[in-house]
């Protein structure tokens, strides 16, 4: 069972990757251009910074490199933890993920 910091923190990160997603294209850095493909970075730090501001605190940013092989060379990926608690709001940018997680 979820305690009620953890599902705090999981509804804010579903609300920022909401905005997000209703938010006009034109009016975001270009990083944002396929979210969330590719838009992990960004979209990590400013989530790290809406927690904080909603008193939520504070978050390690973790960014992770995987190398695919010689044909796809490395991929990078970034997401917030505390402890054991990841908060991923572009993990579904990859196929074997069907959601974001948080």
């Amino acid at each position: 069972m979820k305690d009620s910091e953890t599902e705090a923190i999981e509804f804010r990160a579903a609300q920022f990757r909401t905005a997000l997603e209703e938010c006009e294209r034109r009016l975001l850095p270009i990083t944002f251009e396929d979210f969330p493909r590719g838009s992990c970075g960004d979209a990590t730090l400013l989530l790290a910074k809406f927690l904080q501001d909603s008193g939520l605190g504070m978050f390690d940013y973790i960014c992770g490199e995987l190398y695919e092989g010689d044909d796809q060379g490395f991929q990078s990926h970034a997401w917030l933890q505390r402890g054991d608690l990841i908060v991923d709001i572009t993990a579904d940018q990859f196929g074997e993920i069907q959601r974001p997680c948080s």
